[in-house]
């Protein structure tokens, strides 16, 4: 392909620059004849296009939804919590341990059921 351009190159007649002595065989030339400038074509006028957002609403909305999933996410962990610790009370087998993991259910895991249940 490198060859095949190099040969049309060199088959190419060579280019000559020569001076003009008179003036008519100036003015045949192309870039010596007076020609108007092409007009300008002028670009269309964009339409503006204004989108208002329901941002109260949205703003709204988001924060109801973080409101319940915060409180799915604190239920989760509490019984998580509640689940390990009951785990640890049973290997355990004391009574002090079993008495914890009550009292941790009913003042941690069971008010957030309350209040995840409340949220929705």
């Amino acid at each position: 392909m490198a060859v095949k351009a190099l040969n049309e190159q060199e088959a190419r007649r060579p280019l000559k620059l020569t001076v003009l002595d008179n003036a008519s065989e100036q003015a045949d030339l192309p870039f010596d004849r007076d020609v108007a400038p092409p007009e300008r074509r002028q670009k269309p006028e964009r339409k503006i296009v204004r989108v208002d957002f329901p941002t109260e609403q949205m703003v709204a909305v988001l924060g109801l939804l973080m409101k319940v999933l915060a409180a799915r996410i604190i239920l989760m962990l509490a019984g998580f919590g509640a689940f390990a610790l009951s785990l640890i009370a049973i290997q355990a087998g004391t009574v002090q341990a079993l008495v914890a993991a009550g009292l941790y259910a009913a003042t941690v895991f069971a008010p957030c059921i309350y209040f995840a249940l409340r949220r929705e």
